[in-house]
């Protein structure tokens, strides 16, 4: 058959390395020093907002750390009752998501304000 015409093929090569792959990972672990509330339930309470942003500033930075190029935000999505059960969403430039395991079970031992239940961490819904 007759050779693809050049221009239609370049066009989807030049524009690919532009493109960055984005992959959101839901991550949770168990605080069993914490006490539930029910004011966790509600991202609009003080409570919310107060561990959200306890949780969020210790362990962004230690993210940052181990996955430099790749890792982009944390978010804390929401708070179960089980003892306190934390739901996040960890972004990274990235088509598949690193081992977050270890880094969380070696943040355990540095973070204040809640503690990480390493037997608890689940990533993706896979323990």
């Amino acid at each position: 058959g007759p050779a693809p015409d050049p221009p239609t093929t370049a066009t989807p090569t030049t524009a690919a390395p532009t493109t960055v792959a984005f992959i959101t990972t839901r991550v949770t672990f168990r605080s069993l020093q914490s006490t539930f509330i029910s004011d966790l339930l509600n991202p609009s309470s003080a409570a919310f907002r107060n561990r959200a942003s306890v949780i969020k500033t210790q362990l962004e930075p230690i993210f940052q750390r181990a996955f430099p190029s790749s890792f982009k935000s944390l978010d804390v999505v929401s708070f179960r009752k089980g003892s306190v059960i934390n739901e996040m969403n960890l972004r990274f430039a990235s088509t598949n998501v690193p081992n977050i395991t270890p880094i969380l079970i070696s943040a355990a031992s540095n973070v204040i304000g809640f503690d990480i239940e390493g037997s608890s961490i689940n990533v993706n819904g896979l323990c």
